[in-house]
């Protein structure tokens, strides 16, 4: 008898851990799929041709439309403190891909800066 509570408890157990990895892996694919779409925006702001391109290829990279992102923003419009948590992964993904525009900026302008000295020294 206590070998068939144990058992159920740990099947129990593994099928909520299960449900919560999924739950976390779709919070990810929106989070992923807003924050990249938010900072495509940025940078292709003058150019909304290039935009639209970029934006749909990071939806077919997260085999995400934007009538899914919708649905998704929808089922948590009542529960703020989870759609808290949620935006939450959206800013911190932000926050990485700005950082990681800038880095790439930034070593693109020490070599242009480089490449510049190098000539005006010869």
């Amino acid at each position: 008898m206590i070998v068939l509570i144990a058992a159920a408890a740990a099947g129990y157990v593994f099928v909520e851990d299960k449900i919560e990895q999924n739950r976390m892996a779709e919070y990810r694919r929106f989070a992923g799929a807003v924050a990249e779409t938010s900072v495509a925006s940025e940078l292709y702001r003058n150019d909304h041709d290039s935009f639209m391109v970029v934006r749909d290829s990071i939806l077919n990279k997260y085999e995400m439309s934007l009538g899914d992102i919708e649905a998704f923003r929808l089922k948590f419009e009542n529960r703020q403190e989870k759609w808290a948590e949620i935006w939450q992964m959206v800013d911190s993904l932000t926050d990485s891909l700005v950082k990681a525009q800038y880095d790439r900026l930034a070593g693109d302008s020490v070599s242009t800066a480089d490449s510049v000295s190098d000539t005006l020294s010869q």
